[in-house]
């Protein structure tokens, strides 16, 4: 089951993984441009109000700002994904801490069931050993009554024999008396050296059982003090198992502290160099924007002295005469279209200044600056 889940939690980083780099990958949408119309060998004059110029710039500039909002609304979806599979990492961790303990549960249960096989094995070969002993004192028991009935069998037979001599006694003669005599006085030295010989075997039998005795009493109390000595042993291993039990908690609940403070200070780190890095674009922009508008400026001039340079003033009849027009260009910078937005009421004077245009191209546009700069309106006015 353990090395299931492992396999499961490190599958699920691999998806993750995967997924932040399918994410990233994702061709995001390009921005449009726009594509110059072809220009035309006949320059035709166009009238058109200032005011539909405007808005054509608004609604240009307008699509680029949606354009920024769409991608920044993708940023924050990308970061709000990316989130929740953190959060489920952390879930998915939290799940396999839980069960680490559940598992450090059951392996200190199958201990504590180990022990207590332990003790009764200890218990069953303690209760056979005196089954053993029990049955050697009956046989011993045994032993001894069969000798002592044996011996007064002997008593009483040889009581018998005594009284069947006496009987015979008054019938015999002296002389068969004195022998009967004799052989009693025999018969009585081999009953007492019998009898002797009983003592001793009793008496070295009782030896024997005290003895017995003596080291049962010995080896009960060998058996108690190793019992005692093995439950001291028992006792002072879950002591131990305990006290390690407790730093290894302590430790781990240490690791989880240590742990926790290291992420919220990555978190701070993290937050904090997101807020550089906010900060420093923030002032690269405005320092690109503040560059870009000096170099349109700079641009701006350029085509303007280059248009000026090309123009040819007319008769003293125009004199005083002024046309604005929207020139738009091509990335190369040549002229694509010419609009007149501010005409000067004379269409030879707003053609000259169209042809004056015209012959000034191409104009030198930075790559960079071309979505900017385009279209470039100009003013030329008839001085003398």
């Amino acid at each position: 089951m353990w090395d299931k889940t492992i396999s499961f939690f490190n599958a699920l980083i691999i998806h993750v993984l995967l997924l932040i780099v399918v994410i990233f990958n994702v061709e995001w949408p390009l921005k449009p441009h726009l594509i110059p119309p072809k220009p035309e060998h006949i320059i035709q004059a166009m009238a058109m109000d200032e005011k539909q110029v405007l808005n054509a710039v608004s609604h240009f500039k307008t699509q680029q700002h949606n354009e920024t909002k769409t991608k920044n609304n993708q940023y924050v979806e990308l970061e709000r994904q990316i989130n929740n599979v953190e959060r489920t990492v952390e879930k998915e961790a939290r799940r396999l801490d839980k069960l680490r303990e559940q598992k450090q549960r059951e392996q200190q249960r199958l201990a504590e069931l180990e022990q207590q096989r332990r003790n009764e094995i200890a218990n069953l070969d303690k209760f056979k050993r005196q089954q053993q002993e029990q049955a050697r004192l009956k046989q011993e028991a045994k032993e001894r009554k069969e000798r002592e009935e044996a011996l007064r069998d002997e008593l009483e037979k040889a009581e018998r024999e005594r009284k069947q001599r006496l009987e015979r006694k008054q019938a015999l003669s002296e002389k068969e008396e004195a022998r009967r005599l004799a052989e009693q006085k025999k018969l009585e030295k081999k009953k007492q050296a019998e009898e002797r010989a009983l003592a001793k075997a009793e008496a070295k039998r009782k030896a024997a059982e005290q003895k017995a005795a003596a080291a049962e009493k010995k080896r009960k109390l060998a058996e108690q003090k190793a019992a005692e000595k093995a439950e001291k042993q028992r006792k002072a291993a879950e002591q131990k198992a305990a006290r390690e039990a407790e730093e290894e908690k302590r430790k781990v609940a240490e690791q989880k502290a240590a742990e926790k403070q290291r992420k919220a200070a990555e978190q701070q780190a993290a937050r904090e160099a997101e807020a550089k890095r906010q900060a420093a674009e923030k002032a690269a922009r405005e320092q690109a924007a503040k560059n870009n508008k000096q170099r349109l400026k700079q641009l701006e001039s350029t085509i303007k002295s280059k248009i000026n340079r090309r123009w040819k003033n007319l008769p003293e009849n125009y004199r005083g005469l002024s046309c604005t027009v929207a020139i738009f260009l091509s990335p190369s910078g040549s002229v694509t279209q010419i609009r007149v937005v501010g005409g000067s009421g004379n269409a030879v004077f707003d053609n000259a200044v169209k042809r004056t245009v015209q012959q000034a191209a191409p104009f030198p546009i930075p790559r960079d600056l071309f979505e900017e700069v385009n279209p470039v309106t100009f003013t030329l006015t008839q001085s003398s």
